[in-house]
């Protein structure tokens, strides 16, 4: 696993709950979203590569694990609700991907 998914979550799991709404805006291979489900937080996930969704969501039917997935422009998020999160993650160089 990378050290840097190791010292991240480490962080966030001090500042987030189990049972919290978390947005990963964009979620890539989904490792936070996996971990975030597998601590009981309700989890919406979105990436704008279909095929990174797809991959996360086997990976969550195989683990008998829920999240929302979407697959929109982080710059569009268009029907994800307003206030409703209680956190919202964008990790790593992902916010270096927004024109």
């Amino acid at each position: 696993m990378a050290s840097h998914f190791v010292l991240d979550t480490a962080l966030l799991d001090r500042l987030i709950r189990p049972g919290s709404r978390i947005f990963d805006a964009m979620m890539a291979r989904g490792r936070h979203v996996l971990h975030f489900a597998r601590r009981g937080c309700s989890v919406y996930g979105n990436d704008r590569n279909k095929h990174m969704v797809g991959l996360v969501r086997a990976e969550l039917r195989k683990e008998g694990l829920k999240a929302k997935l979407l697959s929109r422009d982080v710059t569009n998020l268009k029907g994800v609700k307003d206030n409703y999160f209680d956190s919202v993650i964008c990790m790593y160089s992902s916010l270096g991907c927004i024109p």
